[in-house]
């Protein structure tokens, strides 16, 4: 069967206002200090260049892909219906075969920003929903930088809060000693120009008739290579 595949690169700043879903075979948030400092050390040193054309188009850091598909009416009625809490998944939705952990990290590090660096004008950020964690998405919205200005609690309630706080602690502390480390000042609205136009994911749309645990199991034992 043919499929239908929509393969592009997309800007952080389009995808503020998606809504994304994470399946039950998915499992939590594990990405590592090493990881999370890591992608923030890529936006940050990539430099837009001039692309040698008539347009004023520039180089962009490109991120891994994001395998998404489109939740169908029926699929989001079914998911309302045999979830315990009052979840109404209405509007758009894409289901995240692949690219959870990449999603999440952007989250945090757009949560970051809204929090630490816009003030009152706080952007809007793409929604994430978890088929069987539905109280990370509370969480996700809560966590915050204590009010000494510093220090992030990492939450030993469930081990995805565990992760998630953990990671969001490294976003403060990897501002917190940028200076040390790399002998400049940080420049925060540099960095979000980097993060919001210059910094692109693969988005790779597959058709909505692929079954996605199938399609996952491929991905992540390697037999589709992205």
């Amino acid at each position: 069967m043919d499929q239908k595949i929509e393969l592009k690169p997309v800007a952080i700043s389009e995808i503020l206002d998606k809504q994304f879903f994470i399946r039950h075979y998915q499992r939590g948030y594990r990405w590592t200090k090493e990881q999370v400092e890591q992608l923030l050390e890529d936006i940050d040193s990539f430099t837009p260049r001039e692309l040698k054309s008539d347009t004023p188009k520039k180089t962009f850091y490109c991120l891994q892909p994001v395998v998404l598909k489109t939740l169908s009416d029926e699929t989001k009625r079914e998911i309302n219906e045999n979830t315990a809490s009052q979840r109404k998944l209405d509007g758009d939705w894409y289901e995240v075969v692949d690219g959870q952990q990449r999603l999440t990290t952007l989250y945090l590090i757009l949560k970051y920003r809204n929090d630490r660096w816009l003030g009152e004008d706080k952007d809007a950020i793409y929604k994430i929903d978890y088929e069987t964690r539905n109280n990370c998405v509370g969480f996700l919205e809560s966590i915050k930088v204590n009010l000494d200005k510093t220090t992030v609690n990492i939450d030993k309630q469930n081990i995805d809060f565990y992760h998630i706080s953990k990671a969001y602690k490294v976003i403060r502390d990897w501002e917190l000693n940028y200076e040390s480390k790399f002998s400049k000042k940080f420049d925060k609205n540099e960095f979000q120009s980097k993060l919001l136009s210059y910094s692109k994911i693969i988005w790779y749309e597959v058709d909505d008739s692929e079954d996605s645990i199938e399609l996952f199991e491929r991905l992540n034992l390697g037999k589709i290579p992205l």
